[in-house]
């Protein structure tokens, strides 16, 4: 009887895991990697891109290798990530800036200057919230792709995509495909949180290119497969499909059984969410 199996990678504030799970939810395997934040100034956090590429690969490799699975029996890969956190990627697909993550508050000190795009604009902070889901704060992505523009002119300039955290772990594997999860377009402020689509004339009121924003597919949706270079370093089965993936704090969500009005849970980890589901 031929088994199968699926492989889930998370990538957080602190590190990467890997693990590997039959269809009945039994862990086979896991496998972890340190990926810290570094704070180099006050208020400022990082994280090194390509480290967690490689961290990446070590944890999936770890938890291959606990799980004693045939690679060929892997149905997919899909992952998980710490949400309004960005990446500057140039033309030829290399990270040309830390991640700026969740917790970074550099982004504090374009508030006036937003504020001030919004009232030209003709709405309030409140008008913006209903439509964004998302008040002036340090865990939306706008603000620190704004800082950027405004504090590192040269590295707003050659950025060819702002990409979201699980499309580096994506990436990790496929060699380059990847695409940004549809619920995680929420966290730009970029998007009406009521439809899940971008609206570009979000970031014309603050001169921002949008053009800078990368692709999105759904969750559930195929982004690649598994390259051959990913496969040598990891024990996995070149072409091995791989997922789009989304935020942790909705993965562990609906994880918890929030699925129907009434129900919600409480997330925590480096920081903490009071989730709830909405019809």
């Amino acid at each position: 009887m031929k088994h199968h199996y699926v492989m889930g990678v998370d990538f957080g504030t602190t590190g990467v895991k890997c693990v590997i799970l039959d269809l009945s939810g039994n862990v086979l395997g896991t496998g972890y990697e340190p990926a810290p934040t570094t704070f180099p100034r006050p208020g400022w956090a990082e994280i090194d891109p390509n480290m967690v590429t490689e961290r990446t690969l070590q944890a999936a490799k770890k938890a291959l290798e606990q799980s004693k699975i045939d690679p060929a029996d892997l149905l997919g890969i899909s992952s998980s990530s710490i949400c309004s956190s960005i990446v500057p990627m140039d033309k030829n697909g290399d990270y040309i800036y830390p991640f700026i993550p969740w917790n970074d508050t550099r982004c504090y000190e374009v508030f006036d200057f937003m504020r001030d795009c919004m009232a030209k604009a003709g709405d309030s902070e409140l008008d913006d919230y209903f439509f964004t889901g998302y008040g002036l704060q340090g865990n939306c992505t706008l603000p620190s792709m704004i800082w950027l523009q405004k504090n590192e002119p040269e590295i707003y300039e050659r950025t060819d995509k702002f990409i979201n955290a699980q499309s580096v772990i994506t990436r990790a594997f496929t060699g380059g495909d990847y695409f940004d999860d549809e619920p995680g377009i929420t966290f730009s402020k970029l998007a009406d949180v009521q439809t899940l689509t971008y609206s570009p004339e979000r970031a014309e009121r603050y001169g921002f290119d949008f053009g800078k924003m990368p692709e999105v597919r759904k969750t559930c949706e195929k982004a690649g497969v598994v390259s051959a270079e990913a496969a040598q370093k990891t024990g996995l089965l070149a072409g091995t499909p791989v997922f789009v993936g989304a935020g942790d704090v909705m993965c562990a969500t609906v994880g918890a059984g929030v699925a129907e009005d009434g129900v919600g849970c409480v997330v925590v980890g480096t920081g903490g969410n009071v989730n709830a589901y909405s019809s």
